[in-house]
């Protein structure tokens, strides 16, 4: 979950796993403050994450 808006391949955190990690958006998209989002991979200790899209969004 986002804690405030992520530009899009910008810095931010995230609550992951019960704990917030620094995290990196890895999409042309800006994840805003609540959104969940897929952890794809880890550098060091940041994470690197995607949205998740739900199928409402989807249209």
């Amino acid at each position: 979950m986002v804690d405030q808006p992520i530009p899009p391949y910008g810095r931010g955190r995230v609550y992951y796993r019960g704990s917030w990690w620094p995290a990196t958006c890895m999409e042309e998209t800006t994840l805003l403050t609540g959104q969940e989002v897929r952890v794809i991979q880890r550098q060091n200790i940041t994470l690197l994450v995607t949205p998740v899209v739900s199928r409402l969004t989807q249209g």
